[in-house]
């Protein structure tokens, strides 16, 4: 009891004390501490709550994507195939639940009780229309196709049957190149008959005037084998005088060509010896044949006649000299030695070379002095050449006539006085004033040629003043 006495004593005077104490305290100030203390409790209390369900959600997770297998390993599944297995799941169930009998006829019943039948009844109509018109066009498409199919067979067919025959046209008609070939074959091979060989060389004449087969006979080297014909003094004359013809055809207007020939086959000295060995045996048609290709080789070419015919200086002897000396001679030669052809063929050359060169103003006097050049003050040969250009000038042939003029006017116009003097002393310009009187039927072209060679007599004289 007086223990009791004692702490209930003491519990009262505790009491008494603090009640003391909280009476001289303030009264504000208790329940605010109170307040603070309940909050930091509370918070303490939900940051516990919240990590205790943290990991709460970590064990489950960890549990349910964790399996033991039979053999006491623990399986972890990963979250795509959880995902794959929930899809796989899903899809079984939709399929089971569309492919029950029970379910689907509920559905179509309950559509058929909540449409329009005859509305339904349009549809399935309209749909059967639809589906027979397809069946239609699809037998009408086969049709056609097999058509346009049989078509394309038949037209490959008839195809195929035309190349076939234009295979066997082009075997039984050969190319123009393996035609060319064929007549260089027969023209020189010498024991073929002369007339096939010279009615060869005139198809190929008629084949070589055009530019592309004159570049395929150059192509096939046809060239070479052409002027050995021409070269051999063997040669039937008949074959020789058509293989001139057609190398005058050849090169005839073929620059190309005509250099060809004569830098790398020598033609020029080959044709000058071919004219010069006919010249000699008198043969008129092999001269005039083989003069006609030489002035055809060289008639476009200046390159051509200041290298081979006719060179300034007279120091290089051979073809040069050779050349002079051949057209010398033949415009001195009198008819009973040369023929008319012969002749009207060198004097037209040589006053064409003159004639152009004077028309396209050159400086120096290689060609506009030809005729000069060309005698070098041989009276002798001069005359006989005036006489010549006389007796052609009153020709009936009017070719030789005008050949004959133009040759006098070169003459005559050139610097050398004794053309003019040697002219004057035949009265040729008696000749010419009588001409008209002769030949009234001549060209205009020719009259006004006669009127030059008169007005060329009286060049720089008093008379021409």
């Amino acid at each position: 009891r007086n223990c009791n006495e004692k702490s209930n004593t003491k519990t009262d005077d505790t009491m008494s004390t603090a009640t003391t104490k909280t009476r001289s305290r303030s009264p504000p100030s208790r329940p605010r501490c109170r307040r603070r203390r309940k909050s930091r409790a509370f918070v303490v209390q939900i940051l516990c709550l919240l990590l205790l369900s943290l990991s709460l959600l970590r064990v489950c997770d960890a549990k349910h994507n964790e399996w033991v297998a039979p053999d006491g390993d623990v399986v972890v599944v990963t979250e795509d195939e959880e995902e794959e297995e929930n899809a796989s799941f899903k899809n079984a169930k939709e399929k089971s639940h569309y492919d029950d009998p029970s379910t689907l006829s509920q559905l179509f019943d309950w559509a058929i009780e909540n449409s329009d039948r005859d509305k339904l009844r349009a549809m399935a109509k309209a749909m059967k229309t639809r589906e027979e018109e397809e069946e239609e066009e699809e037998e009408e498409v086969g049709d056609e196709g097999n058509k346009r199919r049989n078509w394309r067979s038949e037209e490959l067919l008839e195809k195929a049957k035309n190349v076939r025959a234009m295979l066997d046209q082009m075997a039984m008609h050969p190319s123009e190149v393996e035609i060319l070939k064929e007549i260089t074959e027969k023209f020189t091979d010498g024991s073929v008959d002369v007339r096939e060989r010279v009615r060869a060389l005139e198809r190929l004449d008629e084949m070589v005037a055009q530019i592309d087969l004159a570049f395929d006979f150059h192509t096939i080297l046809g060239l070479k084998p052409l002027l050995m014909v021409v070269e051999n003094e063997s040669e039937v004359n008949e074959v020789r005088a058509q293989a001139c013809q057609v190398f005058a055809t050849l090169t005839s207007n073929y620059e190309k060509i005509q250099e060809i020939a004569a830098d790398e086959f020598n033609a020029v000295s080959v044709l000058l010896n071919a004219t010069s060995l006919a010249f000699e045996k008198k043969d008129e048609t092999v001269a005039k044949k083989c003069l006609f290709a030489l002035t055809s080789l060289t008639r476009n070419v200046k390159r051509l006649r200041s290298e081979y015919l006719f060179n300034g200086d007279d120091v290089m002897r051979g073809k040069l000299s050779h050349a002079k000396y051949l057209f010398k001679s033949s415009l001195m030669a009198p008819k009973s030695v040369i023929g008319d052809a012969v002749w009207t063929r060198t004097a037209n050359f040589l006053s064409d070379i003159v004639i152009n060169a004077k028309h396209r103003d050159y400086n120096n006097d290689e060609e506009t002095q030809l005729m000069a050049n060309l005698f070098k003050d041989d009276w002798t040969a001069i005359e006989k050449a005036a006489i010549q250009v006389k007796l052609r000038f009153n020709s009936p042939n009017a070719s030789e006539r005008e050949a004959s003029a133009n040759l006098a006017l070169a003459m005559i116009d050139s610097k050398d006085d004794a053309f003019r003097n040697a002219f004057k002393s035949i009265d040729f310009e008696i000749d010419l004033i009588s001409y008209d009187g002769k030949y009234p039927n001549d060209s205009n072209e020719f009259k006004h040629l006669v009127r030059d060679i008169q007005r060329a007599f009286k060049k720089n004289t008093h008379e021409e003043l």
